[in-house]
């Protein structure tokens, strides 16, 4: 080999581009706030061995490459003389979920300063107010540049107030690019003044963006920006926009463009601000409520405002004539309304409700509601809905005339939904000549007649209601169909209903026999008989639970039965809860009462005498619990309903 060829193998290998550097993944083991002892080595570990947020990020920020930090539940407070979070390196940083992942800043300073790509999902970023140099802009989050997502994060109770101007009271961008999705601003503050001379101006009191920026199914609410003096400006107490921006089903109601100590200045713009150099284009949004003393209270827009699909507004602020101008949009207040983050619900008779020409690019809500509930999506963040569901059997498949026949039907309301069905009901629509004489329901009432409906006022999240009915065949085959009914839109409307179908049996040959048909007393008649149809039903009794029922062991079922059976068990929990209006919520303010949630249903083959049921642990839960137990023999006569109730310990 000459000396050329080697210098040129050489200079290949000196020119190879080098492997991309593994991703590493750490997980916070602590909550306390101290910083790595080693950053770069690859270990996240603190001065006692323990992974901190504080450590792990610090490790992320000297690695190449796009790590993951995984953050457990936990309240994360920062020490104050550590200061601020720094994000300088690509990360994602992944919490249990924004109600049980606090971040926290200390007294002095925000909670994360960001100068490359972060991605924050399932966390809370709270109580940030910097102080001294560079304290004018973020809260909560600084994003000076970089790629940064928000996904199912909170972020609330922020403070920016600078000396001079502050903006982003709970997030500013001021460079890269930002994306909220599935979040919630909340409760923050940017206000700029300087002690009683000078002036200052606050913008943006929820978010600041003079970067580009998408939000989706997102909530922002009660964010307000002050300003300071004659001359000062007060803009954009939910956003201030300084670039371009997408709102797409976004929920952005109640912010203030106010002054800090006087009247003086100019405060615009309470939900939105749009100077000449931004431009935004809202979809299928709601912005009401909106403060702002000098023009604006909902949207000042110096730029470009644009409506590809309809909005909602409470006054004529930004909007054209497409959207749905001057309306209330009747809002609930901002609360744990199921999902990740607080939402700010709907109410039935909202003008929100089915009024979007679209659903948007998001698979469900801001809480994970399937989308749509009912004919079309809502506007705003937030669609309202619960997909019920109905099942009937009956206990027998055929009945001759003045044959009782008991109908076991189910609603629940543990499905896909994320809310109470409220005025729900449930009717068994009977044919003519068929008629319920008895009805009864595990939650509600019914009445029994030509049909039965039972109702139940609000069926919760997670609960369920079990109707069983007799009704008396009149020897010809029927049909019945149980269906649900309410105001709450439904996802799916295809298990709104259930229907099953008896088969008639027609009297034997002949004649039967009439009392008191013939002459000189007595019964007569002609021809015979066809053979005795068995109409009589089980009977059920002495049923108990057996002691030391666990969810370890499993429970049981102690009864008579006068004839072998096919016997079926639903399980029910009794859980308590709390009067909230005219139903029993999991929260409440009201008088205790139970709640009833379905747990699980076991049919079972079983002999005539004293018998036992074992029922596994798997079909339980700890805590108070109700079984009903109908027995039905081999000719389809169904036994009454007997209840027991009694307490599973966990082991």
């Amino acid at each position: 080999m000459t000396r050329a060829l080697r210098t040129a193998l050489l200079l290949v290998c000196f020119v190879l581009p080098a492997s991309p550097a593994a991703a590493a993944t750490f997980t916070v083991s602590t909550t306390a706030d101290t910083t790595d002892v080693n950053p770069g080595n690859g270990v996240c570990a603190a001065s006692n061995g323990l992974c901190t947020l504080r450590a792990a990020l610090g490790e992320a920020n000297t690695l190449a490459g796009s790590d993951t930090i995984v953050l457990p539940a936990g309240t994360y407070q920062l020490d104050d003389g550590l200061g601020q979070l720094a994000v300088s390196s690509t990360v994602v940083v992944v919490g249990a979920g924004a109600r049980s992942t606090l971040i926290l800043a200390g007294a002095n300073s925000r909670v994360l300063n960001v100068t490359a790509n972060l991605t924050l999902r399932g966390v809370t970023v709270a109580n940030g107010s910097p102080k001294g140099a560079g304290a004018v802009r973020g809260g909560g989050i600084n994003i000076v540049g970089g790629d940064v997502t928000l996904e199912r994060v909170t972020v609330r109770n922020n403070t920016v107030a600078s000396e001079t101007n502050a903006n982003g009271g709970g997030v500013a961008a001021d460079g890269g690019s930002l994306i909220i999705l599935d979040s919630t601003i909340s409760n923050n503050l940017a206000v700029g003044r300087v002690g009683n001379s000078g002036g200052g101006s606050g913008s943006g009191g929820g978010i600041a963006a003079a970067a580009p920026t998408t939000i989706r199914r997102s909530t922002i609410t009660s964010n307000t920006t002050q300003n300071y003096g004659a001359g000062m400006f007060s803009s954009g107490g939910g956003i201030h926009v300084g670039d371009n921006m997408v709102l797409d089903h976004v929920t952005l109601v109640g912010n203030v463009a106010s002054s800090f100590a006087d009247s003086s200045g100019f405060r615009q713009g309470g939900n939105m601000y749009i100077p000449g150099y931004a431009s935004v284009s809202m979809r299928s949004s709601i912005m009401a409520g909106g403060s702002a003393a000098s023009g604006g209270n909902n949207c000042f827009a110096y730029g470009t405002f644009t409506e590809p699909a309809r909005n909602l507004s409470d006054n004529f602020d930004c909007m054209g004539a497409g959207s749905l101008r001057n309306v209330a949009p009747k809002l609930g207040a901002l609360q744990n309304n199921g999902g990740g983050t607080d939402t700010r619900l709907p109410a039935l008779d909202s003008p929100a409700v089915d009024a979007a020409t679209g659903c948007g690019t998001r698979p469900a809500d801001q809480r994970g509601n399937d989308l749509p509930a009912g004919p079309a999506c809502d506007l705003g963040a937030v669609e309202i809905g619960a997909d019920r569901s109905v099942t009937l059997q009956a206990s027998k498949s055929a009945a001759g005339a003045g044959d009782d026949v008991t109908l076991i039907a189910t609603i629940s309301n543990a499905n896909d939904g994320a809310d109470d069905a409220t005025g729900e009901t449930l009717t068994l629509d009977l044919p003519a000549g068929v008629t319920a004489t008895t009805a009864t329901s595990t939650i509600g009432s019914c009445a029994t007649g030509a049909s039965v409906t039972c109702s139940f006022g609000t069926l919760a999240r997670g609960q369920a209601a079990t109707i069983i009915a007799t009704v008396r065949a009149n020897g010809e085959s029927f049909g019945v169909t149980a269906r649900r009914g309410g105001s709450l839109p439904d996802q799916s409307v295809a298990n709104d209903a259930a229907s099953i179908a008896v088969a008639g049996i027609a009297a034997g040959p002949g004649t039967a026999p009439t009392p008191g048909g013939g002459t000189g007393g007595g019964t007569t008649g002609t021809g015979g008989s066809g053979p005795a149809r068995d109409t009589s039903a089980p009977v059920l009794s002495a049923l108990k639970l057996a002691p030391k029922a666990t969810v370890r062991r499993g429970a049981t079922l102690r009864f008579r039965l006068s004839e072998a059976a096919t016997v079926r068990i639903v399980t029910e929990r009794l859980v308590k809860g709390r009067k909230s209006g005219a139903r029993c919520a999991a929260k409440g303010r009201g008088k205790a009462c139970t709640r009833v949630l379905k747990a699980s249903t076991r049919t079972v083959r079983l002999k005539a005498g004293s018998v036992s049921v074992k029922l596994p642990g798997k079909a339980l839960k700890a805590g108070k619990l109700r079984f009903t137990v109908v027995a039905t023999d081999g000719a389809g006569n169904a036994s009454k309903a007997a209840r027991v109730s009694g307490s599973v310990k966990r082991r």
